[in-house]
């Protein structure tokens, strides 16, 4: 069997890899955003960003290798035919087939449990306006942190990890934190009772991104899942063609 661009390359996000199969299928960017309930714009640059991390050519030749490999319906779920009577497939497939490997089999029975209820959870569409909380971004482009994050951080370097409850958070948070649009990488670390969610964002995309994170969407699913939002921090790069990075830290809350 072909090797994968998962197995050769820095691994695919969810949302590229639904983007990919959306492509291969016949798709336009323009079906595929309105599928995904993302912009143009946001399909265009996952497209970018899967070719830079395999080094294909084109984003049809990559969706193409991608539709050839054994079991890729399986892995990752491909969204029905028809972009008007879609409904969007659990990203927590998706995110289980970029970590498997011989030595997480185990997780991916419990990637399995949750796919479920994170399926219920796309498919409920955002409010008309999302209530932002928060300070406003002063000036200088940086956004204030709602809480300190040093406290945090301490707190997070000294707990030991709980992997019964860690590794299953870290996919759910994964999950929801994918969704959000003009992100463009999410790492999750989870340890015993806090989560750490670092993020970068594409240029002039903070005002959005920090409006889904902030936003109260996101957080009533977090909560759904076990997790409360306790600090933020937002920082744009000096460069304004540099991806700009968050940090958000999670407390365990069942």
């Amino acid at each position: 069997m072909p090797s994968t661009p998962l197995e050769s390359s820095p691994p695919l996000s969810a949302v590229e890899l639904q983007v990919l199969t959306l492509l291969a299928r016949g798709h336009t960017t323009k079906s595929i955003a309105a599928t995904l309930d993302l912009s143009v714009y946001a399909v265009n640059e996952r497209l970018r960003e899967a070719r830079r991390k395999t080094g294909a050519a084109s984003s049809r030749e990559l969706a193409r290798r991608l539709a050839t490999q054994e079991n890729w319906d399986k892995q990752i779920g491909v969204p029905d035919e028809n972009p008007h009577s879609a409904e969007p497939e659990s990203p927590s497939a998706a995110i289980a087939a970029r970590r498997r490997s011989r030595s997480f089999v185990i997780m991916l029975a419990i990637v399995s449990v949750f796919g479920l209820a994170v399926v219920a959870l796309q498919v409920v569409p955002p409010p008309a306006a999302m209530r932002k909380q928060g300070a406003s971004a002063p000036a200088s482009g940086v956004s204030r942190s709602m809480a300190p994050l040093s406290p945090y951080r301490a707190r997070f370097d000294a707990e030991a990890r709980n992997n019964n409850w860690a590794a299953p958070a870290e996919l759910r948070t994964l999950s929801l934190f994918t969704l959000v649009d003009g992100v463009q990488s999410i790492e999750v670390h989870c340890a015993a009772t806090l989560c750490r969610v670092e993020g970068a964002v594409l240029p002039d995309a903070l005002k959005r991104v920090r409006s889904g994170v902030e936003g109260a969407t996101l957080r009533d699913r977090l909560r759904e899942a076990g997790l409360e939002v306790v600090a933020t921090d937002f920082r744009i790069s000096p460069d304004a063609a540099e991806p700009g990075k968050f940090t958000t830290f999670l407390t365990r809350t069942g």
